[in-house]
Formats: structure tokens, C-alpha cells, sequence
């Protein structure tokens, strides 16, 4: 079939191209759909806005990818350039169903892990790709059953042009729907990248990396901290704050504000630095740290200070004192300078002032500025923090009142069961205390907290980037425990789990990356670009995974003897 719409300027004869290659390239492998008609889509996007995507049909695979490749050529003739990204897939498999029958398997589903794609006619005039039915969030989950929300369809079939501006989609119009899968490859026009998409599984619609046992590549795990340091670096604002986050189906800003999120953001940063020690890196971090310390910081007394989260009632969270002592120490560390110390230990002795006596437990939430109590408890996160915060500061003014307040404070956690939360700030307690105090109980509570519920951390098909972290910090007290000849207390225990399921977190964690293949299709692709989403919310996009993302692979780099460091970057 001749390509009409070939000729012209110089940017649509190199993008046939490229999707020429692209063609080649994903027939390797492919097993034809068992139907009269073949069925190619190709998605297209110049990283300003979501992707578009055409379809094609034909008697063959040739025929259906000629069809979709001249209607994405002549959609984009008027365009000064070919499209940044482009990802084209082969439909592989079909079924018809009914779409009652369709709105129960997605009602099943957990929210946004529907993983196919769906067209509403034979031909796949509307039709849509997985990443491009989640990507616009076209389900409303709000319905019971679940069901296409008439409102996001129709936007997005007037903006494919299947509709005009007077048509609207409805889902009395609807009878049967054709579920698909696809074999599927992306290409990069600016870096001329080719990459196959996995097909099946929890990497579905995602580059293939080659890793086959996760392990550490120091070069490839590098190059995922630094793109993902970029992107938390990008939502540093003037005056020191983050923009919190983004819902990237619709290019909505995250509301609110929070402390120790905050915090988090800056400690991630500092990690990445010790990587990447660029200036432009280090003056990001200074204006962030110095927020911390003009807006939340707030004197007591002679003795004590306190961070104050004035975005969230003016309340003293007992979390934030503890990880702002582990900001002022890394800062320090790369600053210089006594004064961070001294407000480091004020943070310390007002922690010791939450603590209770008797038990050993904390309260977690006072008010600002009378000190008053608001919350006893509001979260297991809290007193790992603290714990953590004050370890820190012990490891290096060796003032027993800290190591003594965090061992009564595991007292209170091995007498009320915390290791059942599998909690990564307890892990990072508790391998830091071991080191002063190695005590069997506390000992015994990291092997539990890290090994209670070792199956389920990997086979989480969720990337709770915690639970990275969590193995991460408990790999320092299992060695601890080795070296001690205490490898009775892993009686019961598989070890092995363990270390497997280390890398196994790595590499799931890859899976909630805005990749360019994934963030093509939201609203806005460059404001999210290798940022960090939660699937099973929408797919935001918030500073506190990303940090949490960013600390753990870090960690897993230096636990696995990275030697040096490597500079370079743009921030």
C-alpha cells in the first residue's frame, strides 16, 4: 500500500521511518491475532500532553500497520517535528464480551490493575490501549459495579476525533466490548531508543531492563536515582517548599502540606547527593533545608526546640522531630558548621520530654505553642522516627540519655507487638541501637519485624517502596546478628527469603516509575516525568514516595559495597 501522506517536510519522512523500525522490530516473536482482521495501534505523544492513538485494521499485520501508520502521519503533518515518544502495539489476543460480563471483571479488579485494553467497535476506531485506559482514568470507581465514566470517554474520543463536539458516549450505546492484549515496543525519538514492553505480569507496558534476578548493576541502578532525583529536584519551589505532588490522569496538584514529608524529600536529596554531588544538586538542598529551619523550627526554651507544622494546625508531630535530627546531621555533614548540632541535640531533648517513664511509649502529637497533648497515638511511624532521630544523634555525642530512651522505648514496642507492622523506621531503629546495645529481645524484634511477613513482601504486587527500605536497614542487624555467633535467634526463620526478597523489592519498585513509556499517556507527561506513582491511588504522584523510592535504592547501592562515587547531573 502506498503512503500518501509520506511526502512533505523532512520530520514525516524520518518518523516513517521510525515507525518502520519499530514495525521490524516488534514482528520479532509476534504470533498473529486468530482472527480475519489484524489490528495495530500506534500511540503518539510530544511529552506536552497525552499521547494520541490511532488504529489501524487490515488482512494482515502489514496492511493494519499501514492504515494506523498513515492516520498518525497525517494527524501530525501540521506539527514542526515528529513526536517525542511513540509506542505501537500489535493486538495478540481478543475477546468479546458482554458488557455486563466486562463490568464485573473490572469490578473484581482492584482499582486501576485492570491491565487490558478495550475497543467499542470491530474496527478499533475506539479503542484503547491498558496504559491509555488507566492513564485517563476512563473507569468511574465510584460507581457500583464499576463502569466507563461517560464523561472521560467522550472527552477523549472528540480529542481522538472518532466523535465531533455534539456527540457524547453513553453506556445504553454499549452492548459488547472487545477486551485485548498486545505485543507491544516504544521508541524514543530524542535518544533513539527502541525498547520491547513487557507483555504479561506486573511490568506489563514497561521497557524491558534485561534483569532476570534483579542484583546490583551499579551503572543501571545509578541511572535510575539520578532520573529520579531529577524529578524530585523539578518540584523545588523559590522559597524552599515542594509542590507535594501531582494526579497526573488529570495534571491536578496534590493540596496540602505536610512537615515531615517535607523532611523526607530533603533527606532523599541529600542520599542522591552523596551519588550525584552537583552544585546546582547542593543549592536545591540548601534552600529546602533552610525552609525547614525558617518555617518550622521553633525554640522552647534554652533546652529544647520543636518543629512546628504550621499547614497542619500548628501541631508538633513527634515523627518530624526525629527525622529533622537525621536532616540537621546529614546537612551538617555536607555544610560544615557547629550550629546545626546544637539544634539538632534542642530537637533530641524535647523528643526525651514526649517520652513516658514509666513505659517507655511516646506521645505523638502535641499542640504549638502551649505544648498541650492532641493526639497520644496518631501513627506507628512516629516513635520509629524518634528512635531513629535519636540514634543518630548518639552515634555521635555518645549522650547515654538517648540510647537509654530508645531502649526503653523498645520495651514498650517488643511489650505491644509493633514487629507485627513490618515497620522500615523500627528496622532502621533497631540496627542502629544493636550496634551499642546488642541485646537479644531487640535483636529478636528485627529478625521478626523484617522476616514475620516475608511472603507477602514478595509477592506484593504493590511497590511499596517501604518495604525496600525496611530490608535494607534490617540487613545491617542480620549481619550484626552473624558476627555476634547469635545465628540461633534465626531458628525458624528463612534467611534466604530474606536476601531474595531484597532484590525482588528492587525491581518491583521499577514498576511505579514514570517512565516515558508509562507517563505518555497523563495529561501532562514532562510534569511527572520519572517521578514515582501508586498504582492502586489513581496514580499519584507524591514527594514522600518519591523519597521513600529514591532512600531505598540508595541504601540498597551502599549495602551492596558500591565503590565511589559518581558526579554529574542536571538538576
Amino acid at each position: 500500500m502506498k503512503d500518501s501522506s509520506a511526502a512533505g517536510s523532512s520530520h514525516i519522512k524520518d518518523y516513517r521511518k521510525t515507525l518502520n523500525l519499530m514495525f521490524e522490530r516488534n514482528q520479532e516473536n509476534f504470533i498473529p491475532l486468530e482472527s480475519d482482521k489484524q489490528k495495530v495501534l500506534i500511540s503518539c505523544s510530544y511529552g506536552d500532553k497525552r499521547a494520541a492513538t490511532y488504529a489501524g485494521t487490515g488482512n494482515t499485520i502489514q496492511t493494519a500497520y499501514e492504515s494506523a501508520r498513515n492516520t498518525a502521519l497525517k494527524s501530525i503533518r501540521e506539527s514542526a517535528a515528529a513526536p517525542t515518544w511513540t509506542c505501537m502495539s500489535f493486538v495478540t489476543k481478543e475477546e468479546k464480551v458482554s458488557k455486563d460480563e466486562f463490568y464485573e471483571r473490572v469490578t473484581k479488579t482492584r482499582a486501576n490493575y485492570y491491565r487490558y485494553g478495550i475497543a467499542l467497535d470491530e474496527f478499533y476506531q475506539a479503542a484503547f490501549p491498558e496504559q491509555e485506559l488507566n492513564g485517563a482514568n476512563l473507569f468511574d470507581y465510584k460507581q457500583e459495579p464499576v463502569v466507563l465514566s461517560n464523561n472521560r470517554v467522550t472527552k477523549l474520543l472528540r480529542q481522538k476525533g472518532i466523535y465531533n463536539s455534539k456527540r457524547v458516549f453513553a453506556q445504553e450505546g454499549v452492548d459488547n466490548v472487545i477486551v485485548f492484549d498486545a505485543k507491544a515496543c516504544f521508541f524514543d525519538t530524542e535518544k533513539g531508543e527502541y525498547h520491547d514492553l513487557h507483555t504479561v505480569g506486573t511490568e506489563k507496558g514497561i521497557r524491558d531492563f534485561g534483569i532476570r534476578d534483579a542484583g546490583i548493576n551499579s551503572e543501571f541502578w545509578l541511572d535510575q536515582i539520578e532520573k529520579t532525583c531529577g524529578y524530585l529536584a523539578s518540584t523545588l519551589k523559590e522559597d524552599g517548599s515542594f509542590i507535594y505532588g501531582y494526579f497526573p490522569c488529570f495534571g491536578g496538584i496534590v493540596p496540602g502540606y505536610n512537615m515531615i514529608r517535607h523532611v523526607l524529600s530533603v533527606l532523599a536529596l541529600i542520599d542522591c547527593y552523596e551519588f550525584f554531588p552537583d552544585s546546582v544538586l547542593m543549592e536545591k538542598i540548601k534552600r529546602a533545608y533552610e525552609y525547614v529551619i525558617r518555617e518550622a523550627y521553633k525554640e522552647v526554651d534554652r533546652e529544647c526546640s520543636v518543629i512546628v507544622d504550621h499547614a497542619n494546625d500548628d501541631e508538633i508531630r513527634l515523627g518530624a522531630l526525629g527525622l529533622a535530627i537525621l536532616m540537621i546531621l546529614k546537612y551538617s555533614d555536607l555544610a560544615g558548621g557547629g550550629q546545626q548540632l546544637e539544634a539538632a541535640k534542642k530537637l533530641a531533648n524535647f523528643i526525651l520530654k514526649m517520652q513516658d517513664p514509666q513505659d517507655g511509649g511516646f506521645t505523638h502529637v502535641l499542640q504549638y505553642p502551649d505544648l498541650s497533648v492532641k493526639q497520644k497515638f496518631k501513627i506507628v511511624y512516629y516513635p520509629g522516627e524518634a528512635c531513629y532521630g535519636l540514634m543518630a544523634l548518639y552515634d555521635r555525642e555518645k549522650d547515654e540519655r538517648y540510647l537509654d530512651a530508645c531502649k526503653r522505648a523498645f520495651d514498650y514496642f517488643i511489650e505491644n507487638d509493633y514487629h507485627k507492622y513490618f515497620d522500615h523506621w523500627l528496622a532502621y531503629a533497631a540496627n542502629e541501637v544493636t550496634k551499642y546495645a546488642p541485646e537479644d529481645r531487640i535483636f529478636e524484634f528485627g529478625i521478626k519485624n523484617a522476616l514475620g511477613r516475608i511472603d507477602f513482601i514478595i509477592e506484593r504486587e504493590t511497590t511499596y517502596a517501604t518495604f525496600l527500605e525496611m530490608l535494607n536497614a534490617s540487613r545491617g542487624l542480620f549481619e550484626r546478628v552473624g558476627e555476634l555467633g547469635k545465628d540461633c535467634l534465626f531458628d525458624g526463620y528463612d534467611t534466604e527469603k530474606f536476601y531474595r526478597a531484597i532484590d525482588v523489592r528492587a525491581k518491583r519498585q521499577l514498576e511505579g516509575v514514570m517512565f516515558p513509556e508509562t507517563a505518555m499517556f497523563f495529561e501532562n507527561p514532562a510534569q511527572i516525568l520519572y517521578g514515582v506513582y501508586i498504582r492502586h491511588h489513581s496514580f499519584r504522584v507524591r514527594d514522600d514516595d518519591v523519597a521513600h523510592h529514591l532512600i531505598g535504592y540508595c541504601n540498597y547501592l551502599k549495602n551492596s559495597a558500591l565503590p565511589g562515587a559518581i558526579c554529574t547531573g542536571n538538576y
